[in-house]
């Protein structure tokens, strides 16, 4: 499967995959000066300066420059993109989840909407303490990764016969109605299974900021 990494804002770092890399507003800015090759780049650039965005349009191909007041933001209109263009891609989104709460929400709903969801099992978010996935109704193993601790199971939407196996923190069949966080749960043993016959589901790997230091 073909990767796209979107960079939508201020990110720490940064994994060197063999993928395609789109940068969003200030995004952009951080791939080029960190040397990525970057396949486009989107926004309305409020977050450089006019010199820096000259930058960009000098050292980027493509940039699909947008006026600041639109009813998509540049992380919508750049995950627009990406599925339009790698429409079978595994599309890993950084810089999505700091700074503002709307922003993180806006962002955490992407797979919701319904252009989006039928691509949610493609779309994972990434900052330094969190991994996000999402999943479509049906039964799933998710296999532990060793630099995460924690494990958590958030139905976004109506989840019936919603259940957990196999984690420290089992939930037997369940119907959960409103978005609730089944948090602070962790492998016991490989792998975990969960399964649901209705809406999305975020499953988050975690570890507290402590272990940052």
């Amino acid at each position: 499967m073909v990767d796209v990494v979107i960079v939508s804002g201020m990110v720490h770092s940064l994994p060197r995959l063999k993928a395609h890399y789109i940068g969003v507003d200030y995004g952009a800015l951080f791939l080029v000066e960190n040397d990525f090759p970057v396949e486009f780049a989107v926004g309305d650039f409020d977050s450089v300066s006019k010199e820096e965005l000259e930058r960009l349009k000098a050292q980027i191909k493509t940039v699909y420059q947008t006026a600041s007041e639109k009813s998509d933001t540049d992380t919508q209109l750049a995950l627009k993109l990406a599925i339009e263009k790698f429409p079978n891609a595994r599309i890993l989104i950084y810089g999505a989840t700091g700074g503002r709460l709307d922003h993180l929400l806006s962002n955490l709903f992407l797979p919701l909407e319904e252009r989006f969801r039928p691509f949610a099992a493609q779309i994972e978010l990434f900052d330094l303490q969190n991994h996000v996935r999402y999943f479509l109704p049906g039964e799933h193993k998710i296999a532990c990764d060793e630099q995460f601790k924690y494990l958590a199971f958030v139905p976004l939407l109506p989840a019936l016969d919603f259940e957990i196996k196999g984690a420290k923190y089992q939930l037997s069949r369940s119907n959960i109605l409103v978005p609730t966080s089944f948090a602070s749960n962790e492998f016991i043993a490989q792998p975990v299974n969960f399964a649901f016959k209705t809406g999305v589901v975020c499953v988050i790997e975690s570890n507290d900021e402590s272990s940052l230091r």
